[in-house]
C-alpha cells in the first residue's frame, strides 16, 4: 500500500535573524592619494551586526498518487531495467528520493 512522503533536502549556506552588538569597532583605512607626501587616514567607528547560524533546507510533500506512479513497473531512465525489476516498492521510491539530493543530504519520512 502506498503512502505520501515528506522529503527534506539540505541546502548550502546559513541564514538567520539579525543580532545587534553593543560594542563599537574602530576601523582605519589609508586613503592617501598617489604621490602625496602626507599620509591621509580615514577612521570610522561602526557597530556591526551578525546573523545567527541556522541550517538551510527545503521540504517537499509528495502525495500518494505520485508515490504510486514511482512504485509502478515502468522503469525510469536513470535506473537499469534489470535492477528496477528486482526492487520492491519502497526501494523504487527511494530511487526517486535520492534524485532530490543536491549534494548536502536528503531525509525522508513515509506518511501513512
Amino acid at each position: 500500500m502506498s503512502s505520501a512522503i515528506l522529503i527534506t533536502v539540505n541546502l548550502p549556506g546559513r541564514i538567520g535573524g539579525m543580532v545587534a552588538h553593543q560594542t563599537r569597532q574602530s576601523s582605519t583605512v589609508d586613503v592617501t592619494p598617489e604621490g602625496s607626501k602626507h599620509k591621509l587616514l580615514c577612521t570610522k567607528e561602526i557597530i556591526h551586526t551578525d546573523r545567527t547560524e541556522s541550517s538551510c533546507f527545503r521540504s517537499t510533500f509528495i502525495n500518494e498518487e505520485v508515490v504510486k506512479s514511482w512504485e509502478s513497473n515502468e522503469c525510469p531512465s536513470f535506473v537499469k531495467s534489470k535492477v528496477w525489476e528486482k526492487l520492491n516498492k519502497r526501494q523504487r521510491s527511494l530511487c526517486y528520493i535520492k534524485r532530490f539530493d543536491e549534494g548536502f543530504g536528503v531525509s525522508y519520512e513515509f506518511i501513512d
